[in-house]
């Protein structure tokens, strides 16, 4: 038996115990995926120990960086891990957040996109956009945290964007990124928008109730915005899944790929 988790805190509320054992399932292997609350970063080599494999959330995806032994792929440009799996003794850390966002754009071809936000959510976003020539703008409270990120613009009011990616977690507390006149005006001249937040519900136990909630599940704050301003949403429900198919690829070696994973969800 081989042991997964995903290690973050808080962790409560996490879905990634259902998606992976879910899968463990489907294709018949011999491994667990739980919930590992960890209040201090210190202890990250004693909580990995007995794990082959494991996913970072929040507020953790940076400081993981120093007790890996290898940094592969588009982590390294952003500066953040949300995987890691154990080759031998070494730990090497990948991030699937980014590719993750991209692919729940679905056929949607973006050439700019608008940033609500500057904070750790907002770099997976930006250096995937940017590896596929997508320019970038951003808008934040703070133009210090803008200049921080390499390529992009600052917001220019009157401009027009194809893409709007609210990174910011203020749909968490019920509000939404800006004031709602400047929103709409926004969204006025926006073909897409984006919401890295994604709606929760307390009746999700099982396989099946998650698959009933991806097809039917309520809008979030932002995306109900960009529903009244008539512009088309996606919620970050997806890209959630999206990004825990591909560490399940990694888990697995390679050995089963984003497609026929996907489709476990996704029929």
């Amino acid at each position: 038996m081989q042991y997964f988790g995903v290690i973050g805190n808080p962790i409560a509320h996490s879905l990634s115990p259902l998606i992976h054992n879910s899968l463990f399932s489907h294709f018949s292997l011999q491994a667990h995926y739980k919930k590992i609350l960890l209040e201090n970063s210190n202890d990250f080599p004693t909580t990995l120990c007995p794990l082959k494999g494991a996913n970072i959330t929040l507020p953790y995806k940076e400081s993981v960086i120093p007790f890996c032994d290898e940094i592969r792929g588009i982590a390294q440009e952003i500066g953040a891990v949300n995987t890691l799996y154990r080759e031998g003794e070494r730990w090497i850390g990948y991030n699937t957040d980014a590719e993750g966002f991209y692919l729940s754009l679905g056929n949607h071809k973006i050439k700019n996109a608008l940033i609500l936000g500057a904070g750790g959510s907002a770099k997976a976003v930006v250096k995937i956009l940017q590896k596929h020539n997508v320019a970038v703008s951003m808008l934040n409270r703070t133009m210090e945290k803008i200049a921080s990120f390499s390529g992009v613009r600052a917001y220019e009011r009157g401009e027009s964007y194809e893409l709007i990616v609210n990174t910011t977690s203020a749909g968490l507390k019920g509000e939404l990124p800006l004031e709602e006149q400047h929103l709409q005006e926004i969204f006025s001249r926006s073909s897409l928008a984006f919401d890295l937040i994604y709606p929760s519900s307390n009746s999700i136990h099982t396989l099946q109730d998650f698959l009933r909630f991806l097809r039917q599940r309520e809008d979030t704050l932002f995306c109900s915005f960009a529903k009244k301003c008539k512009i088309p949403r996606i919620d970050g429900l997806d890209m959630l899944c999206y990004q825990a198919f591909l560490a399940f690829e990694i888990f697995c070696a390679n050995k089963y790929h984003f497609e026929e994973i996907k489709q476990v969800f996704y029929p």
